[in-house]
C-alpha cells in the first residue's frame, strides 16, 4: 500500500474514532441543568424580601390584605389588627425561597389539574356567616412594596410532599406553570393569621375577681397571697354550701388564657346598640386593674378590656419595693393601650365563665319537707 494511502485510512479512521468519543461522551453525560434548580421562581421578591409592604390573599372564599406600618403588620380586613409575625414572615421568605424546577402545562385548560387556575372568589353566604373552607388548595398571593409596585403575584396550586416538598406554581398573568421545589403555608381563614391571645394572667397574679350583672348581687373570689391553692367565695349566703371547695377557680382563671374569636376596633362597635352583658374586674397582685365590660351583638358576646393601677397595700413588716411598683403601672399602662383601641368576641366557655350565677355555685337548698314526714291521724 502506497504511502499517502496509509496516511488517509489513518486519518479517516483517527476521524471516525473521534466522532465517536463525541457521540458517546453525549449519550453518557446528564443534561444540562438536570440535577440544579431553574433558579427563583419569584427574583424580584428574592431580592427585595425586606421590602415587601403589602400581602393580599387571594381564595375562592374571599380576599384578605396584610399591611405594614411601623406599628407592624396588621390585617386590613380586621381594623389593622396586630398579625402573627412569624406567620407572615413564614410565607414572604417561603415564596422568595421557590426554585423552579421543572415547566409544565401552559394549557389553560389544563390549570385546575395542578391548582393553578385563576382564583375565583365566590360570593359570600347571604346569612353572614363564615365562609365554608375552599375546597382546593388553590391560592393567589400578591406581595408589594410601599410603592405599590408588585415584588410578586404567583397562583400556589397542589404541593407534593417527598424528600424534598414541591409545589405547582403559575406566576400571575402568565400562560407557563411550573413545578417548584419549595413550601408555602397560606391558611385559608384569616383568623389564623392573627395573635389570638388577648390577655394571660397565670393564677398566681390573680389576687381578686369580681362578677356582676344588672339584677343580681356581684360574686367576688380572691386569694389572700399567691401561693394560696384555691380562690375563696367572699360573701356566701347564710346557710348555704359551695357546690365544691374549688367553685371559684374558674372565675379567679378567667383572665388565664382569654382569647378571641374575632375582633374590630373599638371605635367601630356600637355598644350603644348592644345588650348590656355581664363586666368583671380583676385585681393582680403587683396592683394591676383589669376591667371588663361585655355586650350581646347578634347572639355574640364582645368586649372591651382597660387596664389601670391601683398601688398595692404595704405587706406587714416588708418595706415597699418601688422599682416592682414602678414596673407594674408601666406595665399596666402600656397594656391599656394595646387593649383599649379594640372589641373582642369571646370564646364561649369564657362566656360562661362571666355568666356564672349564685345559683351554679351553691349547692341546691334542702327541701323544708322530708318524704316520712305524714299526715296526724283523722286529719284530711
Amino acid at each position: 500500500m502506497k504511502t499517502h494511502t496509509v496516511a488517509i485510512v489513518a486519518f479517516v479512521a483517527a476521524a471516525l474514532a473521534l466522532a465517536a468519543f463525541f457521540a458517546s461522551s453525549r449519550n453518557t453525560a446528564a443534561p444540562p441543568d438536570a440535577d440544579r434548580p431553574m433558579g427563583p421562581a419569584l427574583p424580584t421578591l428574592a431580592t427585595r424580601l425586606n421590602d415587601a409592604a403589602e400581602i393580599t390573599v387571594h381564595r375562592s372564599t374571599g380576599a384578605f390584605t396584610f399591611r405594614r406600618t411601623t406599628e407592624g403588620w396588621g390585617l386590613k380586613e380586621k381594623d389593622g389588627y396586630p398579625a402573627n409575625f412569624e406567620n407572615l414572615r413564614g410565607l414572604v421568605v417561603g415564596l422568595a425561597q421557590l426554585q423552579l424546577v421543572e415547566a409544565k402545562t401552559a394549557n389553560h385548560e389544563l390549570f385546575a389539574r395542578i391548582g393553578v387556575q385563576d382564583v375565583s372568589p365566590a360570593d359570600p353566604p347571604a346569612d353572614g356567616s363564615p365562609p365554608p373552607p375552599p375546597e382546593s388548595q388553590n391560592v393567589h398571593v400578591e406581595v408589594r412594596d410601599n410603592a405599590g409596585t408588585v415584588l410578586a403575584s404567583v397562583i400556589l396550586g397542589t404541593q407534593k410532599w417527598g424528600a424534598e416538598p414541591e409545589v405547582f406554581i403559575r406566576r400571575a398573568g402568565e400562560s407557563q406553570s411550573f413545578l417548584a421545589r419549595g413550601r408555602v403555608d397560606v391558611p385559608w381563614d384569616q383568623m389564623a393569621w392573627l395573635d389570638k391571645t388577648i390577655v394571660n394572667f397565670p393564677r398566681d397574679r390573680v389576687r381578686a375577681v369580681t362578677l356582676e350583672r344588672d339584677g343580681a348581687p356581684p360574686i367576688s373570689v380572691s386569694r389572700i397571697s399567691p401561693q394560696f391553692p384555691a380562690f375563696l367565695v367572699e360573701n356566701l349566703p347564710e346557710g348555704r354550701e359551695l357546690t365544691t371547695p374549688g367553685a371559684g377557680d374558674q372565675i379567679g382563671n378567667l383572665l388565664n388564657f382569654l382569647s378571641l374569636d374575632d375582633v374590630r376596633a373599638a371605635e367601630n362597635f356600637d355598644f350603644d346598640a348592644a345588650a348590656p352583658g355581664p363586666s368583671a374586674t380583676v385585681h393582680l397582685f403587683d396592683g394591676t386593674v383589669i376591667s371588663l365590660r361585655s355586650a350581646l351583638l347578634n347572639g355574640a358576646s364582645w368586649a372591651v378590656l382597660l387596664a389601670s393601677f391601683d398601688e398595692p397595700p404595704p405587706a406587714d413588716d416588708q418595706e415597699r419595693d418601688m422599682t416592682a411598683i414602678d414596673a407594674a403601672r408601666a406595665e399596666a399602662g402600656l397594656l391599656d393601650q394595646r387593649l383599649a383601641r379594640w372589641a373582642f368576641k369571646l370564646p364561649d366557655h369564657k362566656v360562661r365563665v362571666l355568666q356564672t350565677t349564685w345559683d351554679a355555685l351553691l349547692k341546691p337548698i334542702a327541701s323544708s319537707t322530708t318524704a316520712d314526714e305524714e299526715t296526724p291521724d283523722g286529719e284530711e
